[in-house]
């Protein structure tokens, strides 16, 4: 069964791309619209308007993308178009929620820009019992580079201002090269074996 009035909506716009032939378009399929986004409760940062302005904007990117030579009605195209954005927004305000309220940079940005000064991240002083277990481990650590990484990871604990393209130069190799040693010694870093 189709809608031949909306089919005539649509070939009215489609006819003429007018601002008032695409609000009548809308409106036809304004009471989907109102029953779709009536079954969300709630989505942080979207009131109604929000929402139906989100649905106007799915509907423009509906009509600009269906074919009428399609075996699907633009109302069933549009309905499906219009939950996919209703769960992309609730999933976007759930991954808000879980998100970090920090930017992050990765680890490479900030030794090419401020390098390493482990006295700036120190919170607070390390227990006598702290200390020997870092000790046993960094030495677990230390046993598993080989030369290039423990260069490497010597100078961005000793220089300051150490910086990938130094490295680069002292090593006398390229940056990625660099980046690829750093990598490694993360690795190493992340999962020290127990030997």
């Amino acid at each position: 069964m189709t809608n031949t009035r909306a089919d005539s909506q649509l070939r009215a716009y489609y006819a003429s791309p007018t601002s008032a032939n695409f609000n009548a378009l809308f409106d036809q399929y304004s009471p989907l619209v109102r029953s779709m986004l009536s079954r969300v409760r709630f989505i942080p940062g979207y009131d109604w308007d929000d929402l139906e302005q989100e649905a106007r904007i799915v509907c423009w990117r509906a009509v600009t993308s269906f074919s009428l030579t399609n075996d699907v009605s633009f109302g069933a195209y549009f309905r499906v178009c219009l939950s996919h954005c209703i769960a992309g927004l609730i999933r976007e305000a759930h991954t808000q929620k879980r998100g970090v309220a920090f930017a992050t940079t990765s680890l490479e940005h900030f030794v090419d820009t401020k390098g390493i000064h482990p006295s700036d991240t120190i919170a607070h002083a390390p227990s006598a019992e702290d200390i020997v277990i870092l000790r046993e481990w960094l030495r677990i650590y230390a046993e598993q580079l080989n030369v290039r990484e423990a260069f490497l990871l010597w100078s961005f604990l000793t220089e300051p201002r150490c910086t990938a393209s130094t490295l680069a130069q002292q090593m006398q190799c390229s940056r990625s090269s660099v980046y690829s040693l750093l990598y490694r010694c993360k690795t190493k870093l992340r999962q020290p074996s127990s030997q």
